[in-house]
């Protein structure tokens, strides 16, 4: 096998072969994957401990009366974190009935489910075909791209 650094350059190579790029595209994807598991193993074990920390300094924060603490290795101050949740399935409703009847869609996020569009598109692009009124992607406000590119799968 060939050394996949030897390979990474813009300059094509006089021995490489196509076994020789998905080879090493393979390997550098596998170093990849066991990197990233054992980074997001010590992410979870550092966010843990973080977190036992914050509970204590928020315990004693309460217990002294203070919104802060000051030191030479820095400052823990209280913060209020807030969220925005639908609440279920029948909040999903409920949000949308106020929607509609508010005319007031800035409650939500702007982005298109893909696979429901993708859905919605296989229909219209039958009408489009039969002439019977179909909507194309721009039609319905929507740039809908899809690039080329290559993957590799391991054999």
């Amino acid at each position: 096998m060939v050394d996949p650094t030897s390979l990474i350059s813009d300059e094509t190579q006089e021995e490489e072969t196509i076994d020789d790029l998905v080879s090493a595209y393979v390997s550098l994807r596998d170093a990849l994957s066991k990197t990233r598991k054992k980074f997001k193993e010590y992410e979870l074990r550092c966010k843990d401990d973080m977190g036992k920390l914050e509970s204590r300094l928020l315990k004693l924060s309460r217990k002294l009366g203070v919104n802060s603490f000051k030191t030479d290795h820095g400052t823990a101050f209280k913060v209020d974190k807030d969220y925005a949740r639908v609440a279920g399935p029948e909040g999903w409703e409920k949000l949308v009935r106020y929607m509609v009847e508010k005319n007031d869609f800035g409650l939500v996020e702007k982005r298109v489910a893909k696979l429901h569009f993708k859905e919605v598109m296989a229909e219209e692009l039958e009408k489009l075909a039969k002439e019977e009124g179909g909507l194309s992607p721009i039609e319905m406000g929507v740039e809908y791209v899809v690039e080329e590119a290559i993957q590799v799968r391991r054999s």
